[in-house]
């Protein structure tokens, strides 16, 4: 019987660890020095696909980016800026990705990407499980298209949602 208590204990203790982990993240990724940490980490480690500037709003759920850029081997192909990421996390457990707002000040579209390298077929690729998407609202306010895209430069306002 004893053994069987410090079992519950020992896991009890684990859990709590894991929960005031959780916490102690969400909170450091609301305060300015968690925000500043995690754009240098996000740079150091994803520089030759992503950079992104200005971190703000209320972690996890409420995003804000003042840019963002996406590249490959041949540079920048994708540039936004003043762009807003409104979702619910917990949705993930009922398998549903829930985003009440997308949006954007700008986006400019230089190119399109180069394609990832071909997977190994000896390996398995990465399999992502089934979910359902709801986003509420998209607004872009700019969405520039180059011409090498578009056959001449295109600017659009977007807005919609899907579900």
């Amino acid at each position: 019987m004893r053994l069987l208590k410090r079992i519950v204990l020992a896991l009890l203790a684990l859990l709590l660890v894991i929960i005031l982990g959780v916490i102690g993240i969400v909170v450091a990724l609301n305060s300015q020095a968690g925000r500043n940490f995690a754009v240098r980490e996000i740079n150091k480690y994803g520089k030759s696909v992503v950079h992104i500037a200005g971190l703000g709003g209320h972690f996890p759920a409420d995003i804000k980016l003042a840019s963002l850029e996406l590249k490959d081997k041949n540079g920048v192909w994708l540039n936004g800026q003043g762009a807003t990421l409104k979702w619910s996390p917990l949705a993930l457990l009922h398998r549903t990705l829930s985003v009440q707002e997308l949006t954007a000040a700008r986006i400019d579209i230089a190119r399109a990407p180069l394609p990832f390298a071909k997977p190994d077929k000896k390996k398995k690729g990465l399999h992502l499980p089934n979910i359902q998407m709801n986003l509420d609202r998209l607004n872009i306010r700019t969405l520039s298209i180059a011409p090498g895209l578009a056959g001449e430069y295109v600017a659009l306002h977007v807005t919609g949602s899907a579900h």
